[in-house]
């Protein structure tokens, strides 16, 4: 099971499987009060929303509150993985709540689709890289492709055709830049980069920082022997990526030096303490990895 499977089990009928009590006089059709499963009291305190499937108990020290993993972690006193685990035993039989449409754009939004991918080759492209962005071209060649895209911002006048470099994440889509641009393409999600050393992995949070990391980090040798996590967007730093970042014994986080970044540094490190946050020891008057690199002299 993974936490987005674990986000479809209703709350509700979780409680009862497990035997807590519902005031059914308290409850209406979006709330329900069940007696806290975490004491005994008199009164029930304990609500859930029905459309968020969310949970907020009102009598404990203080308002407490979350999803059926953050209720399963403190009611069973595990963590994330061991939450999991539970619901995949406890639940079977429980009918899933239906996953949730795809949020459609809004009517000003920019649509953008990819129509061809090769080599970098345009000009371009390749001094953005090379002088802007202060990444050898063959570098960017390894990890990096050539888009050619249309863009249907529908402000315009239809579809238009541009080009950027490329960078694949594992669901098909792209993360698109060039001097003008920066986007990308649905699907959207994380980028992995397998390495030779599987318990190890380093944590990015966009391509450009990977790659202006292995010029200060790897010299002429264009790979990290350990895996990588390019994040492509903080908006991952979510359940199943810290399932995932505690398969690994070492995690270390190169994120931007910012308060976004500081952040989610600080979202892995509460549920990872072990991971380590590079950013204030190689960057830390710098907002990230090409910042600081491109502050280096000209040899």
């Amino acid at each position: 099971m993974n936490s987005n499977q674990a986000k479809r089990i209703p709350i509700a009928d979780f409680l009862r499987r497990i035997g807590a009590t519902q005031d059914t006089a308290k409850s209406t059709d979006s709330d329900k009060w069940f007696y806290s499963p975490f004491r005994e009291e008199r009164s029930a305190s304990f609500k859930v929303n029905i459309e968020k499937n969310v949970w907020s108990d009102y009598g404990g020290a203080g308002k407490q509150g979350g999803n059926i993993t953050d209720l399963v972690m403190k009611l069973y006193n595990v963590d994330f993985s061991g939450a999991l685990k539970v619901l995949d035993k406890e639940t079977p039989g429980i009918d899933r709540l239906p996953n949730r449409p795809t949020e459609q754009p809004a009517a000003n939004s920019r649509q953008n689709r990819i129509l061809k991918v090769a080599e970098i080759n345009k000009k371009p492209l390749i001094t953005y890289l090379t002088d802007v962005r202060r990444i050898p071209i063959d570098l960017a060649r390894i990890y990096a492709v050539e888009c050619t895209y249309t863009s249907d911002d529908r402000l315009s006048r239809g579809l238009r055709h541009f080009y950027a470099i490329g960078f694949r994440n594992d669901q098909g889509g792209y993360e698109l830049r060039n001097p003008q641009f920066k986007g990308g393409t649905s699907p959207k999600g994380i980028t992995t980069i397998p390495g030779e050393d599987r318990q190890s992995v380093n944590v990015f949070e966009g391509f450009i920082s990977f790659l202006s990391a292995l010029v200060l980090l790897k010299g002429k040798d264009r790979r990290f022997i350990n895996d990588v996590i390019v994040l492509n967007s903080l908006s991952f730093v979510n359940d199943e990526l810290i399932l995932t970042l505690q398969r690994y014994r070492t995690v270390n986080l190169f994120l931007d030096n910012d308060e976004s970044g500081k952040k989610a540094a600080s979202c892995v490190l509460s549920s990872i303490p072990y991971a380590v946050d590079y950013s204030p020891k190689y960057y830390p008057q710098h907002k990230d990895f090409n910042d600081f690199l491109t502050a280096q002299p000209h040899e």
